[in-house]
C-alpha cells in the first residue's frame, strides 16, 4: 500500500465519512438486519468461517486483519466480543477509529517488516483485497504462514482478473492481476495448501448461505435476486476467495 497520506489513504478516509450515508446503503443496512445480525456482509462471511472451521473450540480466538482499512470484517464494536480482534495497517490515519471499537492495531509495512509478535499467534489472519496492490507478495504470505497457528487459516480475497479484465484497473492503486490458478501458484509457493478456492461475489456467496441458513425467510431471496445478478451481469464484482493453512 502506498505511504501515509497519500491519495489511497485520503480515498479510505472519505469512505469512512461516508461509510453509512445514501439511501442505496442504508437500504442494505436495513435489509441486513433483517436477515441476521451483522453490521456487513464481510463481517457475515467471517462469522461462517469460524463457526464452519473453529465451531469445535471453546477458546478465544486470535483473528488479525491484514491492510485492514475499515476493518469490515470485524463487529462494529468488539468489546464484550469472545475472540480477539487485530488490525494491522501502513498508515496511522485510521488508528483512532480502530482503537475506538476496540480492535487491537498495529501499524507495519507488511511488504517488508516482520511484525513483532510471536510465532503461531493467530487462528485466523484475513488479507482481502491486498495482495492486488502488492508487487510482490512474498513477506505476506512468509509472515503469514509463521503467524498461523497449526490449525490456523489463511483468508484471501482478490478480483478474478479473468472476469473483471479491464475494469481491474479502474482502481488505480491495483498493481497486479491474478486469476485463480495463478493465485493458488502464488499461496502454495509460501509453506501453505489451499483448501478451498472460488470465483464468486460477495453478494452470491451471503444470499447462498443466508438460504442454507434460513430457507423459508422471503427476504432472503430479495439477496439471492441481488447475488445471481451480481454474480452474472456485474463480473466487475467478481472475486477469488481462497482459504489456505500450513502444510
Amino acid at each position: 500500500m502506498e505511504s501515509n497520506g497519500s491519495k489511497y489513504i485520503n480515498l479510505l478516509s472519505r469512505d469512512l465519512k461516508t461509510k453509512k450515508s445514501g439511501i442505496n446503503k442504508k437500504l442494505k443496512y436495513f435489509l441486513l438486519k433483517l436477515v441476521c445480525k451483522n453490521n456487513s456482509l464481510a463481517n457475515f462471511q467471517l462469522e461462517e468461517i469460524v463457526q464452519k472451521y473453529f465451531y469445535k473450540k471453546t477458546r478465544s480466538l486470535n483473528i488479525l486483519d491484514v491492510g485492514a482499512g475499515l476493518c469490515s470484517f470485524f463487529p462494529e464494536n468488539v468489546k464484550g466480543f469472545k475472540n480477539n480482534y487485530f488490525a494491522c495497517d501502513l498508515s496511522m490515519d485510521m488508528k483512532n477509529y480502530i482503537d475506538s471499537r476496540g480492535i487491537k492495531f498495529i501499524q507495519s509495512d507488511i511488504t517488508k517488516d516482520n511484525l513483532k509478535l510471536e510465532n503461531e499467534t493467530f487462528d485466523i489472519i484475513i488479507c482481502t483485497h491486498l495482495i492486488e496492490h502488492l508487487e510482490s507478495p512474498t513477506n505476506l504470505l512468509s509472515e503469514s504462514e509463521r503467524l498461523l497457528s497449526k490449525s490456523g487459516l489463511l483468508f484471501i480475497k482478490t478480483p478474478d482478473i479473468e472476469k473483471v479484465k479491464w475494469n481491474f484497473y479502474n482502481d488505480y492503486t491495483h498493481i497486479k492481476p491474478y486469476s485463480k490458478k495463478s493465485l493458488i501458484q502464488q499461496i502454495e509457493s509460501d509453506a501453505l495448501r489451499i483448501i478451498k478456492c472460488s470465483s464468486t461475489t460477495l453478494y452470491l456467496d451471503f444470499s447462498i448461505k443466508l438460504i442454507k441458513r434460513s430457507p423459508y425467510n422471503p427476504i432472503n431471496f430479495i439477496f439471492l435476486f441481488i447475488g445471481i445478478y451480481t454474480f452474472f451481469f456485474r463480473k466487475d464484482m467478481r472475486e477469488i476467495i481462497c482459504i489456505a493453512k500450513k502444510i
